[in-house]
């Protein structure tokens, strides 16, 4: 088990909220981040693809209250 505090945001970026993420936990059942969420860990990015997955993206246009 290894928890972090994570920067998660479930709607595309509009929105971000700093949640608890056991980063260890791969079982679908119980993970907290779902496929489309996006996540800012160490500076990078990442779109959930499915829990054992996820892809850096580079940028992103929200539209919301961030800076991108």
């Amino acid at each position: 088990m290894k928890v972090e505090m994570i920067n998660v945001s479930r709607d595309g970026g509009k929105t971000w909220g700093e949640e608890e993420v056991d980063i260890t936990n791969v079982d679908v059942l119980t993970c907290p981040l779902k496929p489309g969420d996006i996540i800012l860990r160490n500076g990078y990015l990442y779109e959930i693809q499915h829990i054992a997955q996820a892809k850096r993206i580079e940028t992103l246009v929200s539209g919301g209250t961030g800076d991108e």
